[in-house]
């Protein structure tokens, strides 16, 4: 528990975002891939199906206690569900599942998922109605998300975007454009004084290179 903790309080100060997490339900299943010598190598993958932020106090002698994040909601494995959707498996219960009058209607949804698998005779995967605590850190699939469904758009407010979207082997030329009004920073994070005029460039619509020694902010800037 020590160790969960003193890894999410470095995500913590490293992005600014809780990545403790009570997991509800889980998937398990096996694939088959070629390992050394053209010789199968059986894989096996365990991953939850949602999610909720925690917080979890104590330790140095006192007992740990647990609870949620008052700051945070549970939320669908998207990770999850962009892996299944390569395999050939769409399941939307992990994009919008269902809620009572409680919140996210965990049986319905678990139900729901396990039919999905089993119609599809998917027999190399398990529906687990485990619960467990665990460290998951989704800051690059939400860039990776982020960059999937608006890329299209990026590229159109962005001559840096667009170049390394659809120039990427050419020489970068851009004239700058006439200062854009600058709107006001919102920094809910504690920031410094880089970090803001960081902030303010990209609110500008200025294109630039955000530069610095590991544990400066960058991630958290971005």
């Amino acid at each position: 528990v020590a160790r969960m903790t003193s890894e999410a309080k470095e995500n913590m100060l490293r992005s600014g975002v809780n990545t403790l997490y009570l997991a509800l339900g889980s998937i398990s299943w096996s694939e088959d891939s070629a390992g050394i010598r053209g010789q199968r190598k059986q894989t096996n993958w365990h991953a939850p199906l949602y999610l909720y932020p925690i917080v979890i106090d104590g330790g140095s002698g006192s007992p740990f206690t647990v609870r949620l994040d008052p700051q945070g909601e549970v939320t669908p494995n998207y990770c999850l569900h962009e892996k299944l959707k390569r395999l050939g498996i769409d399941v939307p219960e992990l994009i919008s599942p269902l809620e009572d009058e409680k919140g996210l209607d965990f049986d319905k949804m678990f139900g729901s998922i396990a039919s999905r698998l089993k119609n599809e005779k998917k027999t190399n995967f398990a529906v687990n109605p485990d619960v467990f605590v665990g460290v998951f850190d989704f800051a690059t699939f939400r860039l990776w998300m982020d960059l999937n469904d608006h890329w299209k758009e990026m590229a159109k407010v962005s001559p840096v975007a667009k170049h390394l979207m659809l120039t990427p082997n050419q020489e970068f030329t851009h004239q700058g454009e006439e200062a854009r009004p600058i709107l006001k920073p919102l920094t809910p994070i504690a920031s410094d004084d880089s970090q803001r005029d960081a902030i303010e460039l990209a609110l500008n619509g200025e294109s630039f290179r955000l530069e610095g020694p590991p544990g400066t902010g960058k991630s958290q800037t971005i």
